[in-house]
């Protein structure tokens, strides 16, 4: 697959078991995609609607549910900030906070819910924002997520 976002995700899942290595981190990473919207739209459309969106949330509410199913260590959500409330109705106490001096908390956060750390950052394919300054910074805030 060579779209954006598997571009993306090899990209992390290569770097996160260097990572590990690295800091001798005696974990063998498992690595899950999962979409925080389960509806879309249709004909080759990409996103979400207001109504899919509101059919989603009462009838097919199943993210939180997965997320305490699989118990990630630490999640990236390569959604961009748009979707941060989408995030949010999945995971109300989730906390978004500035993680980087080179990008704003709106191109780079910190995401915690309930005590596991990890990323909110810019869909890969969003105006070419997966540069090689955003993945060093990405690995270089990993690192220190790893590491803690």
């Amino acid at each position: 697959m060579r779209s954006s976002f598997w571009q993306a995700f090899r990209f992390y899942e290569k770097n996160i078991s260097l990572l590990l290595k690295q800091n001798e981190i005696n974990k063998e990473p498992i690595f899950i995609w999962n979409n925080i919207s389960k509806l879309g739209l249709s004909e080759g459309k990409t996103g979400v609607n207001d109504k899919s969106r509101e059919l989603e949330r009462k009838y097919f509410n199943v993210v939180k549910g997965e997320f305490d199913i699989i118990k990630p260590d630490l999640v990236i959500f390569m959604t961009g900030p748009t979707r941060d409330n989408d995030i949010k109705f999945n995971f109300e106490q989730v906390l978004f906070s500035k993680v980087s001096d080179f990008f704003s908390q709106r191109k780079m956060a910190l995401v915690e819910i309930d005590g596991i750390k990890g990323l909110r950052l810019y869909h890969p394919a969003y105006f070419s924002g997966f540069n090689k300054k955003y993945k060093k910074e990405t690995l270089t805030i990993l690192n220190k997520i790893l590491q803690n």
